[in-house]
């Protein structure tokens, strides 16, 4: 049998990590299209809808929704001046949504106000309650902080990158370990098992950087609405 040459042994190496996971490799990319084999498709054609999961497991959904929670509070505390801005604003162009018999103002799971609503759901808003110098204040305030939000916006999709990395520095150190008579099925096995951890720390840091990037698009959609609203009044 003709032995492994180190190129190809990096080619099996690099088709594994791209099969994982392809949209990590950028996470400005959107969702990889699925190309499943023609075999595959014989199967999938099979398949009964009424016996596809449509939910996350439990243990899945634990872990999904402990992401959300860490994640949103990596954010809020790096971009602690802009939830706090957001939030003061909304309070005098919205109404808070209170409890009826109370009177009570009911908060989300972050604790943060929940607002009322129109009939078709969006948050009831009157820009005019803004007068000149509260806007001109948020829009001066936005302006100071708009470079920082941006570079560390930059500086966690470098994080992200170096994220990634590391699980492929992991993924090729295991893989390269693994038995050289094993299959490459073997080898890629034993890559996915000894970098599982730098994997998930690579998702989470994808997460953060894509929140990060949210948060600095909702603050000049917010600027925009603040100097719309000055020139229509």
């Amino acid at each position: 049998m003709p032995s492994v040459t180190e190129d190809q042994t990096q080619r099996q190496i690099e088709d594994a990590l791209e099969d994982a996971d392809g949209s990590l490799s950028n996470p400005d990319e959107g969702p990889v299209e699925p190309d499943p084999h023609v075999d595959r498709m014989r199967t999938f054609s099979h398949t009964s809808w009424a016996r596809m999961r449509t939910q996350w497991g439990d243990e899945d959904r634990l872990l999904v929704d402990e992401i959300k929670v860490q994640a949103r509070r990596v954010i809020r505390d790096r971009f602690k001046v802009s939830f706090d801005l957001i939030d003061e604003i909304y309070l005098t162009v919205r109404k808070p949504l209170a409890d009826r018999q109370t009177g009570e103002v009911l908060v989300d799971l972050e604790g943060r106000p929940r607002w009322e609503q129109d009939e078709r759901g969006n948050p009831v808003e009157d820009w005019s309650r803004l007068g000149d110098r509260k806007r001109n204040g948020y829009l001066d305030t936005i302006a100071i902080h708009l470079f920082d939000w941006e570079l560390a916006a930059a500086e966690m999709w470098g994080e992200s990158m170096f994220a990634k990395g590391k699980w492929e520095e992991a993924f090729a150190a295991a893989y390269m370990a693994a038995n050289r008579g094993g299959t490459v099925q073997d080898k890629t096995q034993r890559g996915h098992s000894y970098s599982m951890e730098h994997r998930y720390f690579a998702i989470f840091t994808a997460v953060l950087s894509k929140q990060a990037e949210a948060v600095v698009r909702s603050m000049n959609r917010i600027q925009g609405v603040l100097e719309n609203t000055a020139r229509r009044l």
